[in-house]
């Protein structure tokens, strides 16, 4: 008996939701959108205006602004490689080396002057410091610049040709 009223109750809801689902399936869509539980799924979204423009999960429920940044200036191109200086050439000559078991010894000439002056291997002449000597070429090093200083290399005849070597007694007569 308790039922009763219970279920006309729940009779009369249903009866209800269903005629308030008909007339909004009507609205957006038809007989679709009634069927499917969810009114608005066949409602095109130019329809809901206004739930475009109070949005639900922003906090002021109003349209997020949009920001328009300006496009950032392009980098400017990238500096031509700068070639380094080129190295410095130490103000002297190498005019002779003086090579034993125990040390080493650089004659340095000044071009300027004509100068010569010795210096042993750990000594220095105008901020170059004499490295190491050997019989033919010394280094020289200024910081982190280190350069090998050489006599030429003697030329020796080509193509076969041999140079004549000229006696003492040449052009002499004996009488």
């Amino acid at each position: 008996m308790s039922n009763a009223p219970t279920a006309a109750l729940v009779a009369a809801a249903i009866a209800a939701t269903s005629v308030y689902v008909d007339s909004r399936s009507e609205a957006f869509g038809g007989e679709a959108a009634a069927h499917s539980g969810n009114p608005l799924q066949m409602a095109p979204l130019s329809a809901l205006t206004e739930t475009q423009a109070r949005p639900l999960f922003s906090a002021s429920r109003r349209p997020l602004a949009i920001v328009r940044t300006a496009s950032p200036a392009p980098a400017p191109p990238p500096a031509a490689p700068v070639a380094p200086d080129p190295p410095e050439a130490p103000p002297f000559a190498l005019a002779g080396t003086i090579v034993n078991a125990t040390t080493g010894i650089a004659l340095l000439k000044n071009p300027s002057t004509d100068a010569v002056r010795g210096l042993r291997v750990g000594e220095q002449d105008l901020g170059w410091r004499v490295r190491s000597v050997a019989a033919r070429s010394i280094v020289v090093e200024k910081g982190a610049q280190s350069v090998t200083l050489a006599f030429p290399t003697p030329q020796h005849p080509s193509d076969g040709q041999t140079a004549a070597a000229v006696s003492p007694n040449e052009g002499k007569r004996d009488h």
